[in-house]
């Protein structure tokens, strides 16, 4: 019995422990609408959409790039940008785009990069323009 309440704690703690290190690498670097409003303007910051191409179709913060977080040339793109470029990544929702941003600094050593807090659906939510041209 005192196992069992062990192993039920220990999985507990490594659940809040994996949610906490997801909030804290989406808290840490994460920028509301109106900033990332301001790096959408910005023509040395490279706005990308993460989400498949159907969805980037279907409408995009207008001038954002897309590269898939689910495809395999998702790393591939990234490589060619010098790991200085600022870059500006969104989803649907800031989960996603915080799990790329980490990939992106801890994998190919990006250093000013930032995902949009809760994505897609707040920056509308908001009375931030979508574009599907």
């Amino acid at each position: 019995m005192g196992q069992a309440k062990s192993l039920v704690s220990l999985i507990l703690l490594l659940i809040i422990q994996s949610f906490l290190s997801c909030s804290s690498a989406k808290d840490e670097f994460a920028v509301s609408a109106q900033e990332f409003s301001l790096l959408v303007k910005d023509v040395n910051c490279l706005v990308v959409d993460i989400r498949s191409p159907e969805k980037y179709l279907a409408g995009h913060i207008e001038g954002s790039a897309t590269i898939d977080y689910g495809s395999e040339e998702f790393e591939h793109k990234f490589r060619f940008l010098n790991s200085d470029q600022s870059i500006a990544l969104y989803s649907n929702s800031s989960r996603k785009s915080a799990k790329a941003l980490k990939f992106l600094k801890k994998e190919l050593g990006f250093t000013n990069i930032v995902c949009l807090d809760g994505g897609l659906e707040d920056w509308e939510e908001l009375g931030f323009a979508i574009s599907t041209e």
